[in-house]
């Protein structure tokens, strides 16, 4: 890696390595999931993610984006053992910290997906559309507003 650059007592954004390359807990991140589990979830048409459990516990156990927690007593004890290990589980759960696995078949993961990208496409086709107007509006008056001019005395 190259000399970092210091200035002020800061050091250069660009010369800092990124999360990705700290490796802070060793070689597997805190979110990885065992591939035995993913590729059991996978045979089962799941998809895996972890969501905030105070917030699932708070909701009565209930998800707004149809994530349901992974029980413990739906997958067998040798996947377990290994999907748990050096993190453990609680209240019947596989947890990371203040997170939880969740799972959803991936027909719904797909579904929830492709919602998302038409929001974000929407959201971006109207700013663009809103910039393209406002562009025009100027162009067709020029650089100064009609009336505008008057009120300058």
């Amino acid at each position: 890696m190259a000399k970092n650059t210091v200035k002020n007592g800061k050091t250069s954004i660009q010369k800092r390595p990124s999360l990705d390359q700290l490796d802070i807990f060793g070689e597997a991140s805190l979110f990885d999931v065992d591939p035995r589990l993913e590729e059991y979830m996978k045979e089962k048409q799941k998809t895996l993610r972890w969501i905030n459990a105070a917030k699932f516990k708070q909701s009565g156990g209930f998800n707004s984006k149809g994530w349901n927690p992974v029980r413990v007593g739906d997958i067998p004890e040798a996947i377990l053992a290994a999907a748990s290990s050096g993190f453990g589980t609680a209240d019947g759960f596989i947890m990371r910290n203040d997170m939880m696995l969740a799972y959803k078949s991936d027909e719904a993961a797909s579904k929830h997906r492709n919602q998302l990208k038409v929001r974000a496409d929407l959201a971006s086709n109207r700013t663009k559309e809103y910039a393209a107007n406002i562009k025009q509006g100027l162009s067709e008056y020029g650089s100064v507003i009609e009336g505008y001019e008057e009120n300058e005395e």
